[in-house]
């Protein structure tokens, strides 16, 4: 019998170094489809959506206004829940947003007209993302000089919202509550991740309130993986290069 041929060393290298090159573009494209993931999910919107609601109407001389902080970075737009009480004539309305943070310094003006509030919607004003947005006190407040009592558009509050360093305003004085709105926020890929690993740490005891220890599971993960193919191509290229 015919003495079996061993392996020639450097054809078991080529394709050692073939495996590891497919383990790294296999990884690479397993980061590449979650950090897209990542990227698609959306940021969460922030405020008093709904509830018990009265309505304040903006109309000659009556500002309505809301205080907020923003807890997130990336504030880049509003959503207000407004009520139209007639079908009357156009009025001009006008929302200011001022960064409280910044002594007052203008953020956005935006006008609109009551014809543009059939009845009782969530109206949005987008604007370009403020990433320092987190912690910051802003006042956003509408006003419309041409409208009259009865035939004007009013924005809903609820009495027993209690956000925390928000409050509704009327004519520059706090009311009790918050009026009927919603921050949305628009966050970059590690921002999200941030965000991410805030809500898995918040509230739990000892190590586990600690970011860092999930970015070590995650990379102890990888590793782990990646050792693990790497080992099963290896015995692939064993067994080949032993039957060759």
């Amino acid at each position: 019998m015919a003495d079996r041929v061993p392996p020639r060393r450097g054809s078991v290298s080529r394709r050692h170094l073939l495996f590891g090159a497919a383990l790294a573009v296999w990884l690479a494209v397993l980061a590449l489809v979650a950090g897209t993931s990542l990227r698609r999910l959306p940021a969460p919107s922030w405020g008093n959506p709904a509830g018990e609601s009265l309505s304040a109407e903006i109309a000659g001389a009556t500002r309505v206004g809301q205080a907020f902080t923003a807890p997130l970075p990336g504030l880049s737009g509003l959503r207000l829940t407004l009520d139209r009480a007639s079908a009357g004539g156009a009025r001009q309305i006008i929302l200011h947003l001022k960064d409280d943070s910044q002594a007052g310094a203008g953020v956005l003006t935006r006008e609109f007209w009551t014809s543009e509030v059939p009845g009782a919607v969530s109206y949005r004003f987008d604007m370009a993302p403020l990433r320092n947005s987190a912690g910051r006190t802003y006042t956003m407040i509408l006003e419309s000089p041409t409208s009259q009592a009865g035939d004007a558009v009013a924005a809903r509050y609820s009495p027993t919202s209690a956000l925390q360093g928000s409050g509704a305003m009327l004519d520059g004085q706090r009311l009790a509550g918050d009026l009927q709105f919603q921050a949305v926020f628009t966050l970059t890929t590690p921002q999200k991740v941030d965000l991410l690993l805030t809500r898995m740490a918040q509230g739990r005891p000892h190590l586990l309130g600690w970011k860092g220890f999930y970015v070590g599971v995650a990379l102890a993960y990888a590793l782990a993986l990646g050792t693990f193919l790497w080992q099963v191509a290896r015995s692939l290229v064993d067994d080949r290069g032993g039957t060759a």
